[in-house]
């Protein structure tokens, strides 16, 4: 059974992912929402452990091509959302995206990506 609290909670790491990290580039929110070590499901069908430091290079390689995000459904650990960004050479991602939450902390973001090359 799903709760309130624990809804809104998976929410606010939702939303520090995306606005504090992403929009903002506060790279240190990192550390506050995933977890030490987490599972990065990649869309080659590989599963990398990762570090919250893995995601702040992803970040700082990526926030240019970052778009808005949109579709959001929220459960008590988890949220998908899709996202479409442009990089720089015009070319185009599509991106639905579920992240795994536990105790405040992103455990897993799996994505699947379309790519326009």
């Amino acid at each position: 059974m799903q709760t309130v609290d624990t809804i809104e909670r998976s929410k606010a790491v939702f939303r520090r992912y995306v606005e504090e990290v992403w929009k903002d580039g506060g790279l240190t929110v990192a550390d506050e929402v995933f977890a030490a070590k987490y599972l990065s499901h990649q869309s080659d069908g590989s599963v990398l452990e990762r570090t919250p430091e893995n995601i702040k290079e992803f970040v700082t390689e990526c926030r240019s091509t970052f778009s808005e995000v949109e579709g959001e459904i929220v459960g008590e650990s988890r949220v998908s959302f899709n996202e479409a960004c442009e990089y720089s050479d015009g070319t185009k991602v599509l991106s639905a995206m579920t992240l795994d939450i536990r105790d405040g902390k992103i455990l897993r973001p799996t994505s699947v990506e379309a790519w326009d090359e």
